[in-house]
């Protein structure tokens, strides 16, 4: 009895460690926090496919193929007593190609991320966390719609362009007796009227978002996931996004605490926004 019990304490250990590496493809943490002086970093390269956009007016538009290659650096230090900071800074390039032949291209940072999250440090069956985190807009939605009045709507927009905080709680464990883990996160999402640049005139509902990971460490410490995520509007407007991604992820360990990983994700619902298709490679280190 007292061997199997100090197994699945053992294998509990490891796979929160293991775990503390994977990272979904939407810059979350997760549960776990880092130690003191940990930290976590990683350079991400992403591409998305997908049927239309949302352009400066906020309408969703279908009659366009949209790219976005989006290129981050992604980080996660840890403070003191289970507090970490959090952060994420993209810049994406993206090209709009539509079905009458015309092409428009814009690149500019994108909403960048910033947060805490707080990990109570007393002994728990699962590990639990509470995260803070802010959406900050690094562009301004009207920049072609007013430099090119008659063509300006047809560039492509990295965001909505206003700042939204988001108060998450997450929850994970290992799942006894087997090489699996998982996690959970629920939060709710503040949409504001603070924009970057000139205000469109335009508000937003505030949105239920959600994330779900399940893990399988096996061969040499590679982990494989499938992840949930989700974007719910809590009403329902012309102008506030929703929808639901799925897919893979894969952490390959490479030297110590270097490694690859890759995702893919397939957007199976949408309102007011795209259907589309997103595939990442990253390299990231863990200390």
């Amino acid at each position: 009895m007292r061997s199997s019990c100090s197994k699945s304490i053992r294998m509990f250990l490891f796979v929160c460690a293991c775990t503390l590496w994977m990272l979904p493809t939407l810059a979350q943490a997760g549960p776990w926090s880092k130690d003191t002086g940990g930290f976590y970093v990683k350079l991400n390269q992403n591409v998305f496919l997908a049927n239309g956009f949302r352009n400066a007016q906020g309408v969703f538009q279908d009659d366009v193929f949209y790219t976005g290659i989006t290129t981050s650096a992604y980080f996660e230090v840890g403070i003191y007593g289970g507090l970490q900071v959090i952060g994420n800074l993209p810049y994406t390039v993206a090209i709009n190609a539509f079905s009458d032949g015309a092409r428009f291209t814009q690149g500019s940072p994108a909403d960048a991320q910033l947060g805490l999250q707080w990990m109570p440090q007393f002994k728990m069956p699962v590990v639990m966390a509470v995260r803070l985190n802010f959406w900050i807009p690094m562009y301004d939605i009207n920049t072609f719609t007013d430099r090119y009045p008659d063509v300006g709507s047809r560039f492509p927009v990295h965001g909505d362009g206003q700042l939204d905080a988001t108060l998450w709680y997450s929850i994970g464990g290992a799942i006894p007796r087997t090489p699996l883990y998982t996690f959970a996160e629920v939060g709710y999402r503040f949409r504001t009227e603070v924009f970057m640049g000139q205000d469109p005139g335009r508000s937003f509902l505030d949105t239920f978002v959600f994330n779900f990971q399940l893990g399988w460490t096996f061969w040499r410490r590679l982990i494989m996931t499938a992840n949930v995520r989700g974007t719910i509007a809590l009403g329902d407007d012309t102008f506030t996004q929703s929808f639901v991604t799925v897919g893979p992820g894969f952490y390959l360990p490479v030297w110590k605490g270097l490694a690859i990983e890759v995702s893919y994700d397939a957007t199976v619902w949408a309102k007011n926004a795209s259907m589309g298709h997103s595939v990442a490679l990253g390299i990231s280190y863990n200390k």
